[in-house]
């Protein structure tokens, strides 16, 4: 929730995009749009997923068919602030935030992995989770 009580959503896109709006009672209205947040040789691809922290209502994690995790700070949207584009080797499909720890989160992937990360450190996954099968 921001400070006013309103409700902020995300949402990916398939052209890459990521949006966040805020709900009010009276109106849904676009507060930031990150155009091309995921691209692979230049074209945009499918955002697959993105996820705000719960803990803090500016940042925000996002992956895509880029193969790539990417966390976001929705004050400064023309860039991520970290990212990780060599643990994952296909799409990344689902995340969540821990529901306590609020430096913790966990992706998976077409790759048939789950991966535990810290957002203070995103060069490697704290941990790695084999699965059998792709993860949704």
């Amino acid at each position: 929730r921001s400070p006013q009580n309103n409700i902020n959503i995300s949402i990916s896109t398939q052209n890459g995009s990521i949006c966040i709006y805020t709900i009010t009672n009276e109106s849904v209205t676009l507060l930031h749009l990150i155009s091309s947040a995921h691209t692979l040789c230049g074209e945009c691809i499918p955002a697959w997923i993105v996820f705000m922290n719960p803990f803090d209502d500016h940042t925000l994690i996002s992956g895509g068919d880029d193969c790539t995790v990417k966390l976001w700070d929705i004050r400064t949207p023309s860039r991520a602030v970290a990212s990780n584009k060599t643990v994952h080797s296909m799409g990344v499909t689902s995340g969540q935030w821990h529901p306590i720890l609020p430096h913790i989160f966990a992706t998976g992937s077409y790759d048939e992995q789950v991966c535990v990360w810290d957002v203070r450190s995103m060069r490697e996954p704290l941990e790695r989770i084999q699965t059998g099968g792709g993860v949704w």
